[in-house]
């Protein structure tokens, strides 16, 4: 069973509002009470639906990064520095070589509606209007 905001307040004995300011803007509300609803969290082991996350945030958390060949080690230095950055800013990060259609991963970005992506492949890999579709 999927454990819901709902399920957090309740045990918690606050309002799914609280449960989502505790979670998102903490400053708003007293030490105390974001205590109560963290332990909640913790006791429940929730983890907020990203999915409906974005829908009401209209970002999705999440950036693309498009590569040759992970192989050469400068890309993996890349991707190392790239995920890291992205980490901390609570970024999930899709990490795509060029060992498929570089078409299908941006049509695939833009259906995910991705909030960035970095492409370190040449041109002559995709079609460029794809990208710029993405931008």
């Amino acid at each position: 069973m999927k454990i819901t905001r709902a399920d957090v307040a309740k045990l918690a004995q606050v309002s799914t509002a609280t449960v989502s300011y505790a979670l998102n803007h903490p400053k708003k509300i007293s030490l105390k009470t974001r205590e109560r609803v963290m332990k909640a969290v913790k006791t429940l082991d929730y983890h907020p639906n990203m999915v409906a996350r974005s829908m009401t945030t209209g970002k999705t958390m999440q950036i693309g990064i498009v590569l040759e060949d992970l192989s050469n080690p400068f890309y993996g230095e890349i991707v190392r520095g790239f995920e890291s950055a992205a980490n901390k800013m609570k970024y999930f990060v899709n990490i795509c070589t060029s060992l498929h259609n570089l078409d299908d991963y941006f049509d695939n970005f833009i259906t995910r509606n991705v909030d960035g992506i970095f492409v370190a492949a040449l041109p002559h890999q995709f079609h460029v209007e794809k990208l710029y579709n993405l931008v």
